[in-house]
Order: C-alpha cells, then structure tokens, then sequence
C-alpha cells in the first residue's frame, strides 16, 4: 500500500494578508473574484451567472506546489501521479473550497472535499457540486442541495478533425454520420465543434446523475437531440431508464458556453428536480 502524501501550496505574503493565512478564495455572487489569497480567481462569463451558483474559475498555472503554510492531502491513488496531474487536483480542490466558501462555508478547506470510491468529489452535507478542469484551466461550481438537485460541470478543448472522426461513433452513436449529428446543430457549425459539444454535454450529464444512479452509465444512454449556437444549450434526452426515478424520454438541457482567450468550452447542468418528468430547455 502506497501511503498517502502531501501537497503543499503557499499564499505570497502581502500587506493584506491576514496574520493567520487562509488558502481560501472568495467570489462574488456575480462571479467576480474577491479576495483571492494566492491564486487570481478569472472572471466569469456573463452565461455562468445563476443565483443559485457558486462559481471558482482559476488558471492551474497559478497554484504553486512547494513548501507551504497548509497542505493538500493527496489521496492514495494519486500518490505516484505526475506533478502535472497532482496540480490540476489541487487546482480543483482549491477551486472547490473557494466555491463553498463564497457560497457560505467560509472555513472549509480544499482537504475537507473528500474523494468518492468512484474518484468524484466528496461534498459536504447540504450542497452539491462538481469540478473539472484542462490542462490549464480549473473550475468548481457549487450549490445548496434545497436548490438545486443536479449538478454537472465539464471543460473540454475543441476537438480537432482527426480526433473528432476518430471518437464521433463512441460518443454519438445516435448520430451514425457526421451529416447526422451536424443536422442537428446550426447551419455554421462544423463538426468537430458540435461532437465537442455532445462529448462535453454527455460528461456534464453524467456527473449530474451519478450520485444519484449509483452506476455506471456510458454515453448511449442520452442522445442528442438538439445543438445550439454558442453561448446555449445541449439538449440530451436519456434513452434508457436509470436508476433514481430516471426514466428514458426525459430531458436535460446542458447549457455550453466558451471561456477566452483560448476557446475552452464550458459545459454545465443545474436542475433542481432530483428524477424524472421530463426537463425541457430553459427550465
């Protein structure tokens, strides 16, 4: 058994700086950053603002890994993990206890959001959340539960041709060609483009309901039904029941956006019936 090991972080000591140092970021209501102790919160699109939400958008890049004044605790199974892949971890938890902190819990910290078996965050009682991240961006959106019962995040970069005819079938095997899944998005649209989407609308889907499911379930248990321009929605309808009180036929609309300078897409799902009847967009 590999044992458990730490990652450290420190916040740069400045005139402003508490005496007893906080690794906590806090945000506005409106998704401006607030008060951010060693990392720049970026600012939020004008699409992601929801009163219901809680957002923290970071650049990876700015979470140092050295010695600290507070340490992350890096779970087993990313004890031999690459240092790339151990920032992006604390990046999203970072991210996260900024999130819940702006949402209310100002004294939680990123090693209180503990790991599912299944790798997910762990949150606390009373809020969903969700975190994801790129190579250089991480983001984590929280909600009180009494508010919002699903909720899914994913960022992904722009697929490229090659890639994107190469994954099309696994991700859409509801759209068989690439005219398929294209007639379902706006006449400017190209392909790459509208499968990033779906892959992007399929994951968001996913970490919504799996707390609830409980299982596994891959992308051909929702289908696409509909792309719209950026910024708008995904609209994904299950195929299949679930469950949870999923029942095939209902309906989520995943609402996609893209975040400058570098076009990263955003994907996010906040619904605040906990099963079925059916979601249509804009609810």
């Amino acid at each position: 058994m590999v044992a458990a090991r730490s990652l450290h972080y420190r916040a740069p000591v400045t005139a402003e700086t508490p005496a007893a140092l906080s690794t906590t970021l806090l945000c506005a209501p409106d998704g401006s950053p607030r008060g951010a102790l060693g990392v720049t919160a970026v600012p939020l699109p004008l699409p992601l603002h929801d009163e219901r939400l809680r957002w923290t958008l970071l650049r990876v890049t700015d979470v140092p890994l050295g010695d600290a004044t507070c340490a992350l605790i890096i779970p087993e199974a990313l004890a031999a993990a690459a240092p790339r892949r151990l920032r992006t971890y604390a990046a999203g938890r970072l991210a996260a206890a900024a999130a819940l902190a702006a949402l209310g819990d100002r004294d939680i910290e990123p090693s209180a959001i503990g790991r599912e078996a299944s790798g997910a965050p762990r949150w606390p009682v009373g809020t969903v959340g969700s975190i994801a991240h790129t190579d250089d961006l991480a983001v984590a959106v929280v909600a009180d539960s009494r508010d919002v019962a699903l909720l899914g995040v994913d960022l992904e970069m722009p697929l490229g041709e090659a890639t994107a005819l190469e994954v099309h079938q696994s991700i859409a095997p509801e759209c068989p060609t690439e005219s398929s899944l294209v007639a379902r998005a706006p006449a400017a649209m190209g392909f790459p483009l509208a499968l990033t989407l779906v892959f992007s609308a399929k994951e968001v889907l996913y970490k919504a309901l799996a707390p609830r499911v409980g299982q596994f379930f891959g992308f051909e248990a929702a289908e696409c039904v509909r792309i719209d321009a950026l910024p708008g929605v995904v609209t994904l309808q299950l195929t299949t029941d679930l469950p949870g009180g999923f029942v095939a036929g209902d309906r989520f609309a995943v609402r996609v956006a893209t975040l400058p300078p570098d076009g990263a897409i955003i994907a996010w799902l906040a619904d605040d019936r906990p099963s079925s009847s059916v979601r249509h967009p804009g609810h």
